[in-house]
């Protein structure tokens, strides 16, 4: 069922069996696959894929513009697997959750990079908060995608995926 008081644009594409509650907003250029549920107030903007079997909550943003202080306006998209559960948890924060591989010149010293004084000082200004976890490596971290039924490894390097 699609709620009469949802906004779907009549470019998105919307699969079979999905609920949308009221209120929602749906993008021109998403893509929402079958037996989706979006609940109310969620936000599904520009350039959104979402896959099959998904359950989003109240007042979820998906598709907004990165955070990541390398973005310059370029399309991006938010793309989302089958059967995730999408909560809305930086309202309880009052912040927006974001992690990114700091932006550096090749000239620049790496310190700053790993010292969360240093982050705070040299990104402070345009950033809402640094976490102090105290002083970090440089070493790339293991990427591994959870978007189907086992974690594969994308990128192996620090941190090691231990089977059961």
């Amino acid at each position: 069922m699609i709620s009469p008081l949802a906004y779907i644009h009549p470019e998105a594409k919307i699969g079979e069996n999905v609920e949308i509650g009221p209120f929602v907003y749906i993008d021109k250029n998403v893509v929402i696959g079958d037996n989706n549920t979006v609940m109310p107030n969620a936000n599904i903007l520009y350039g959104s894929r979402i896959g099959n079997g998904n359950t989003i909550f109240p007042g979820a943003v998906i598709g907004a513009i990165p955070q990541d202080l390398k973005f310059r306006g370029e399309e991006t998209t938010a793309e989302i697997g089958d059967n995730n559960i999408i909560r809305e948890v930086a309202r309880l924060l009052d912040a927006p959750i974001m992690t990114t591989t700091l932006p550096h010149e090749a000239h620049e010293d790496l310190e700053y990079a790993t010292d969360p004084e240093l982050i705070d000082e040299k990104f402070g200004e345009i950033v809402d908060l640094v976490i102090d976890g105290g002083i970090g490596g440089i070493e790339p971290s293991t990427v591994v995608s959870c978007t189907e039924g086992s974690p594969e490894i994308i990128r192996q390097a620090k941190g090691i995926l231990e089977e059961n």
